[in-house]
């Protein structure tokens, strides 16, 4: 039997989301969050920087921009 927590500790977060972002290419510094969808891929949502490596603030909000990573289409080269 599977045994799922009833919450993480933010070192756990943190280990998880560090892999997410390397595999993913990410510096950590710009993800806001990720949303990953089994069938759809991998929504982030990231903070939107100027040249100096500031956040862009637009009023009393950070700007941000969704990026959407879908999966790769299963190829069937190869099968008979």
């Amino acid at each position: 039997m599977t045994t799922i927590p009833a919450a993480l500790s933010k070192e756990q977060a943190r280990a998880v989301f560090s892999t997410v972002f390397r595999t993913l290419g990410f510096p950590p510094s710009l993800v806001h969050s990720v949303h990953l969808d089994v069938d759809d891929g991998v929504r982030a949502l990231l903070y939107v920087r100027d040249r100096e490596g500031r956040r862009i603030n637009h009023g009393d909000d950070v700007l941000t921009t969704t990026i959407h990573i879908p999966f790769e289409e299963a190829s069937s080269r190869g099968t008979a």
